[in-house]
């Protein structure tokens, strides 16, 4: 018998008994695909805007004939604010500066903690008046002979040196023009309606982060120069970054489903220098910048204190306490003393007339035997100019107690006034000369594009770090001077150097950078 065959219509009836769920299985998918879409659409919205999650920035590069200079638009994408350990806001500016990062290169420094570390088991050690002490009036005897020793330790090494420290500090800034539609308006949108306030503030933060992850700097930055560690290679790369920063005027157009807008905005930079003197001057003119720089410091110590609790219970540092980054460079103190003492007989007359060898005339050794032979002699010559000029230049800083002048004094001593003794517990993000190029990247804001040397190394980067390259015959005092290397020091004047800068070992130990030269000098 035939089948028959059913209308369509009662097939789809059939089925429907046969998946009575499916309604309901496709009303739920409904219910949260719509939930989904909702919250997505809703999220981080204010004062009656719907931002989108992600806000992206367009950037072209335009002529702005109202502030006569190029105006740059960034672009940048900027997802949700994450949060760190200690529950903080995470602050990608600073982040190069927080040495609690797992790939930092640099340390945090305590100079207050150093300085008791060492006086205590290395220069009280060394007094032949270490003795136990039982008696009460003993122990005042013996707490100011401490006092005593410790100052006068203070004063050998420099820590009463006026000069000291020297400081270089960077601040940037901006202003928001315009309500959103592309018109002007004044500094900071005071003449703004409250309406558009009300918008602004719905993206401020946005905004904020746009602008920090252009720049990609702290808002305020300081660092100590220590002298022969780069010093004005960073100077002068703090000095460049900050008119860059200032000849910017940002075009942020910032797109949103609603209610696109445009936001002009300026920005302002300064650096300033906090130091002792700027090539002489009155006593109370050098008083004044004293002062100053005392203020500064004390406004330091101030930030990173109320901040936050800037130590943990074991002790470390929090990273996000460090609101206003202080920073330096360190470096191999055998390698620093030969550049001061390039540096410092450039313009001290007396240390140069005293100590600076010079191999004989070629006349003396260039009349009889090979070319080879000739070569060997004047190279041993000079060779001999070198090694003496190094031992008179130690015998030297030894006897006057490094000429009080900055370039030959332990790297230690530039941490003065930030010791504690002025209420100045101030952390110190400290970089090793190793790592200068990256810092010097970092502060200018640009990456290693030159081009490589077959030996692995771009002449065009060692030049700009080495900004007065003692090195260059042309620019040393002396061909003498201009070849000095450590390869000229035998074992005795190693001993010698790594007597002289002791501290500077100890230091670099208590950081834990120049394994290799804290073994060196230890190991003699």
């Amino acid at each position: 018998m035939a089948s028959v065959k059913m209308p369509h219509r009662r097939q789809r009836q059939e089925r429907r008994r046969s998946l009575p769920w499916l309604p309901l299985f496709l009303m739920l998918m409904f219910a949260i695909v719509t939930s989904i879409l909702v919250i997505r659409i809703h999220q981080g919205g204010h004062d009656g805007l719907q931002p989108m999650q992600h806000v992206r920035i367009k950037t072209t590069v335009v002529n702005s004939p109202a502030y006569k200079r190029t105006v740059r638009e960034v672009e940048l994408t900027i997802g949700e604010t994450s949060t760190d350990d200690d529950g903080h806001q995470n602050q990608t500016d600073s982040s190069f500066f927080d040495c609690n990062r797992r790939e930092s290169n640099c340390r945090y420094f305590r100079p207050r903690d150093f300085y008791q570390h060492y006086f205590s088991s290395v220069v009280r050690s060394r007094s032949d008046n270490s003795t136990i002490i039982t008696d009460d009036d003993d122990q005042e005897n013996a707490s100011l002979y401490d006092s005593k020793q410790y100052d006068e330790w203070s004063r050998d090494i420099g820590l009463e040196n006026s000069n000291l420290p020297a400081l270089t500090s960077l601040y940037w800034d901006w202003t928001v023009h315009g309500d959103g539609d592309g018109s002007s308006s004044t500094s900071n949108g005071t003449s703004l309606t409250q309406a558009t306030v009300a918008s602004i503030s719905s993206l401020k933060h946005q905004i904020e982060h746009a602008i920090r992850q252009h720049i990609q700097l702290p808002h305020n930055l300081t660092y100590i120069h220590v002298h022969k560690c780069g010093g004005t290679s960073i100077q002068s790369d703090l000095r460049g970054r900050a008119r860059r920063i200032r000849n910017d005027v940002l075009r942020i157009h910032v797109e949103n489903e609603q209610q696109p807008r445009l936001f002009e905005v300026s920005m302002h930079s300064d650096v300033q220098m906090y130091k002792h003197s700027f090539g002489g001057g009155s006593s109370q003119k050098k008083q004044i910048l004293d002062e100053k720089r005392l203020q500064h410091i004390h406004a330091i110590g101030n930030i990173q204190q109320l901040s936050s609790n800037n130590t943990r219970d074991d002790g470390s540092i929090k990273s996000t306490s460090i609101q206003h980054p202080i920073f330096t460079v360190v470096r191999d103190p055998v390698q620093r003393f030969l550049s001061a003492v390039q540096q410092v007989m450039h313009y001290n007359t007396d240390f140069r007339e005293k100590c600076l060898y010079e191999p004989p005339p070629a006349s003396s050794w260039i009349l009889w035997g090979t070319k080879a032979e000739v070569r060997a002699r004047g190279e041993e010559a000079e060779a001999l100019a070198r090694r003496q000029t190094i031992q008179c230049a130690i015998h030297d800083v030894q006897e006057t107690n490094y000429r009080g002048d900055v370039h030959l004094l332990p790297i230690a001593s530039h941490f003065r006034l930030l010791d504690g003794a002025y209420r100045n517990d101030i952390a110190v993000s400290v970089f090793y000369m190793d790592d200068l190029e990256e810092v010097l990247q970092h502060l200018s804001g640009s990456r290693s594009t030159d081009k490589t040397e077959d030996n692995g190394t771009s002449s065009s980067t060692i030049k700009v770090i080495h900004a007065r390259d003692r090195s260059d015959e042309e620019y040393a005092t002396s061909p003498t001077l201009a070849k000095l290397s450590i390869d000229d020091i035998n074992e005795e004047m190693m001993q010698q150097v790594c007597t002289l800068y002791d501290v500077d070992v100890a230091l670099l130990h208590w950081l834990g950078f120049g394994e290799e030269v804290v073994a060196r000098c230890n190991g003699l």
